[in-house]
C-alpha cells in the first residue's frame, strides 16, 4: 500500500456504504488523503462527482454591472462608471422587479446554460435567467 499512496491521489472513495479498513484509514491520515464515503453505488457517485466538478471548474467571468430579475428573465445592465446603472435598476425595483446583484455579477458557463451568481446581495447560484443585456 505504501507505493499506492505516493501516486498523488487527491482522495479515496468508498461506495455502497463500504467502510474502509483501519489500515486504510491510518494510511489516509498519514498521507493526508481525504476519504469519501458514499451510500449509493459507484455509478451514482461518479455522476454526482462529474456534475460537481463541471460546475466548480466551469469557465467564469465577473462583470461590473447590475443584474435585475424582470418577469423571470435576467437583465444585466452594464456601462461606464457613474452612467446610472444603479438608478436604472432602482426604477425597475420600484416597479416590482427584483434586484439580484449590484456592482459585480459572476457569469459561469455550464453545458446546459449560463448561471448567474451574484456576490453581494444573495448567496448561492441563481438559475433560469435569460441572457438579456442592456448596455448603457
Amino acid at each position: 500500500m505504501n507505493g499506492f499512496s505516493r501516486r498523488g491521489f487527491r482522495a479515496w472513495s468508498f461506495c455502497r456504504n463500504l467502510k474502509p479498513a483501519e489500515s486504510v484509514i491510518q494510511m489516509a491520515t498519514r498521507y493526508q488523503i481525504p476519504l469519501l464515503l458514499y451510500p449509493e453505488g459507484t455509478c451514482g457517485f461518479m455522476n454526482k462527482a462529474i456534475r460537481v466538478l463541471q460546475a466548480e471548474l466551469a469557465p467564469r467571468i465577473s462583470i461590473h454591472g447590475v443584474l435585475v430579475d424582470v418577469f423571470g428573465e435576467g437583465v444585466l445592465i452594464i456601462g461606464e462608471s457613474g452612467i446610472g446603472k444603479s438608478e436604472a435598476a432602482l426604477e425597475l425595483i420600484k416597479r416590482g422587479h427584483r434586484l439580484v446583484s449590484d456592482d459585480v455579477v459572476e457569469i459561469k458557463k455550464s453545458a446546459i446554460r449560463s448561471l448567474w451568481e451574484q456576490r453581494r446581495i444573495l448567496p448561492g447560484i441563481l438559475s433560469n435567467f435569460g441572457e438579456s443585456v442592456l448596455s448603457m
